[in-house]
């Protein structure tokens, strides 16, 4: 089953790359990162709490055109070694304020069966030094291919959580405008600038066939927070296994 689903993975985003080549060329250029490709851990599909983590975008300077394959590794063994599942010579974990995030997810699920994932909402970002985010022109462009891809990444997974490290409501709106569309409109109760649904907790959690939704500010805003707030979003996640 595995190879069979990572085989589908593969496939789906060499359709979305050549759609994306076709619809949004002008993002397909050394001043863009390659898009960011998820792996699928080995034991992914017989855990018992699968845990997709959705960020925003990337940052800093990568080639445009690396190899699906070739990022997929990098994304895997990158993932690995901030969890500690590998361990490489004069390699130093990061601190960031979006590690410590995931590696007190992992803490929480210690002692159960269960695997996590990362892929990213806005796939490609401008690659370089500083700001490295699209404009709303450019993440429009980047949404209109037909295969909506994070939809089809989360159809594809199965995952039991999916949880945002903070989002773009334009993006999102794209990507769920069709199997995951009530997701969106329980977000976004009367659509785009009705945040009724998640303020003032600025946490959000939407469960949805079998899967929890759950919708964060970004960990470097809630790490900068005096109340508690990545204290929230643990004790949010612990609340659906209850």
């Amino acid at each position: 089953m595995l190879e069979e689903k990572k085989t589908q993975l593969l496939e789906t985003y060499k359709k979305w790359s050549a759609e994306l080549n076709e619809s949004c060329s002008q993002l397909v250029n050394e001043h863009f990162s390659h898009p960011y490709y998820l792996h699928i851990p080995d034991h992914w599909y017989q855990s018992q709490y699968r845990i997709l983590i959705v960020g925003e975008e990337g940052y800093g300077e990568k080639k445009f055109n690396a190899p699906i394959e070739e990022v997929q590794a990098f994304n895997r063994d990158y993932l690995n070694r901030q969890l500690g599942i590998e361990t490489q010579d004069n390699y130093t974990r990061s601190s960031s304020a979006f590690w410590k995030r995931i590696r007190a997810i992992a803490t929480l699920f210690n002692g159960t069966s269960f695997a996590i994932t990362w892929t990213n909402l806005d796939k490609i970002h401008r690659s370089g030094k500083g700001n490295c985010r699209l404009t709303k022109k450019d993440r429009e462009a980047l949404h209109q291919t037909p295969t909506h891809i994070l939809a089809e990444e989360i159809a594809l997974l199965q995952p039991t959580h999916v949880i945002y490290f903070g989002w773009y409501g334009i993006s999102l709106k794209e990507e769920f405008q069709n199997a995951f569309l009530p997701v969106f409109t329980q977000l976004y109760p009367n659509d785009l600038g009705d945040s009724s649904g998640w303020e003032p907790k600025k946490i959000k959690v939407i469960t949805e066939a079998n899967t929890h939704h759950i919708f964060t500010y970004h960990p470097n805003w809630g790490q900068r927070q005096k109340d508690g707030y990545e204290d929230c979003v643990i004790n949010c996640i612990r609340e659906t296994l209850e």
